[in-house]
């Protein structure tokens, strides 16, 4: 059985099986699969099928292979990364170079093929030819007719020697008493088919090796080259040893980490003009985010005592449960050090900021926390947060929150979103895009927006999942 092993991020050349046309249930190779030096896995629930074909023949596929009286077994054996493929007899029906290829999949889409093999195929004289058919059914009758002959020979001398003399036609031929018997029988065929074996001349370390061992040839005479693994043959139009393997040159291909670096590269670009970009109020072709417009929510919390409300908890994206309502001038505290609180356009925190039991959302930068939905006017202060999730959802008709005054809309991402919307009005039959936040599978992300009163608002989630979505009205 013939061993290969093959790394799926490094090209290399052909990999050459030898068979011989018409084998059956007898012809296995293996193969050890690595990806960068690493023992490769497969995806789980992963199936194995083997697809081959032939110059001027249709290609064909097998996963299994079929047994004498009809029971089937599977084509592939895996042991962790060494995969154990039996060639289908179908595979080797057509003589000479044809290709073949272990081919790993799943249900998900995934596909994983090996380099290829090449499939050398040695005919096998009179296989599936009408010689062949002819001769054998003439040897069958012979037979038939040596057994009686034989059986009658003890009352029949001559019909013995008559017997004798056919049997001696069909080994060597020579007898006179069957018509073409020198082309058809034993040893004809056996010198055809040492002839034909003949023409192997074994394996050879290079090509050098091979010119000094013989250096000139016969047609129909080739040799094994271990540094390409491929066939050379003796070409008489060039008198010269000719490689007969495809040489596929991938020197301007990507190798594996090429195009991983280059995905994750055009994964960090500049999003096209005409897509939708906004995010935390943000927006634009070149829009420069900081940590706080797209960076996960840390829950902290919150103990109020007396005008002092201490923030305890990790992480520069704030999200905690308010115990007390704020009133202008009071202190704030994070992780025991006083900070200076303000309003996203940067005005002092006015009575009312947030309310007992509100769910406040801010960011800490330094020494100075800015909380989500400031004010435009210092003096205005805020109303109690009212939770408004329940009006988001995927693409489809909508009931939406009508706001009973002006004041901010904020929509939080859920890690794992990729895009989510605020819209006035219902969807599809009408509605604008108010503001627009992304998230990653390992960053969340939040937007925020003024809206006027009676204004009719609801989230729209393209994928992923929204976290939270909250109206703070402006008082």
């Amino acid at each position: 059985m013939q061993r290969f092993n093959i790394d799926i991020s490094q090209p290399r050349g052909p990999l050459v099986l030898y068979v011989s046309q018409g084998d059956s249930l007898s012809r296995f190779f293996s193969v050890t699969v690595t990806d960068n030096g690493a023992a490769y896995t497969p995806p789980g629930g992963a199936v194995y099928t083997v697809r081959f074909g032939a110059p001027g023949m249709p290609a064909g596929w097998y996963d299994t292979i079929t047994e004498v009286g009809g029971s089937t077994h599977p084509a592939v054996v895996v042991d962790e990364n060494t995969y154990t493929v039996e060639i289908a007899e179908q595979a080797l029906g057509t003589p000479g170079e044809n290709a073949l290829v272990l081919i790993v999949s799943d249900a998900t889409g995934y596909t994983l093929a090996s380099w290829a093999f090449v499939l050398q195929v040695a005919a096998v004289p009179g296989y599936d030819a009408p010689e062949a058919t002819v001769y054998y059914n003439a040897l069958s009758e012979q037979v038939a007719q040596t057994l009686a002959n034989a059986q009658a020979a003890a009352t029949s001398a001559s019909q013995s020697a008559a017997s004798a003399t056919l049997s001696e036609s069909w080994a060597v031929g020579g007898t006179g008493t069957r018509e073409g018997e020198n082309t058809n029988n034993s040893k004809y065929w056996a010198q055809q088919a040492q002839s034909i074996a003949g023409g192997q001349l074994g394996w050879y370390e290079t090509e050098q090796a091979l010119q000094a061992a013989h250096p000139t040839g016969e047609n129909g005479q080739w040799a094994i080259i271990g540094s390409t693994d491929t066939i050379w043959t003796w070409d008489s139009d060039t008198s010269a040893w000719v490689n007969s393997g495809a040489q596929v040159d991938l020197s301007n291909y990507y190798t594996k980490a090429q195009a991983d670096a280059a995905f994750a590269t055009a994964a960090q670009g500049t999003k096209a003009d005409s897509a939708v970009q906004s995010v935390n109020g943000k927006s634009g072709t070149a829009v420069t985010l900081a940590p706080q417009d797209v960076g996960g929510l840390s829950t902290y919390t919150c103990a109020t005592s007396g005008t002092t409300h201490a923030l305890t908890g990790a992480g520069d994206n704030i999200k905690f449960v308010a115990d007390a309502a704020y009133n202008e001038g009071d202190t704030i505290t994070v992780n025991g050090t006083a900070v200076t609180a303000q309003t996203q356009d940067g005005a002092t925190l006015a009575d009312g900021a947030w309310a007992s039991g509100a769910t406040v959302v801010c960011w800490l930068d330094g020494a100075t926390l800015t909380v989500s939905g400031g004010g435009s006017s210092p003096t205005s202060g805020y109303g109690a947060l009212v939770d408004i999730t329940e009006y988001t959802g995927s693409t489809g008709e909508h009931t939406a929150y009508t706001t009973p005054s002006a004041g901010w809309v904020t929509l939080i991402a859920a890690t794992g979103s990729s895009v989510a919307t605020i819209r006035d009005e219902t969807y599809p039959t009408s509605g604008n895009y108010l503001a627009s936040v992304f998230s990653s599978p390992t960053v969340g992300g939040m937007a925020t927006v003024f809206v006027p009163k009676g204004a009719k608002i609801y989230s729209t989630v393209f994928s992923g999942s929204v976290e939270k979505m909250t109206f703070v009205p402006a008082q």
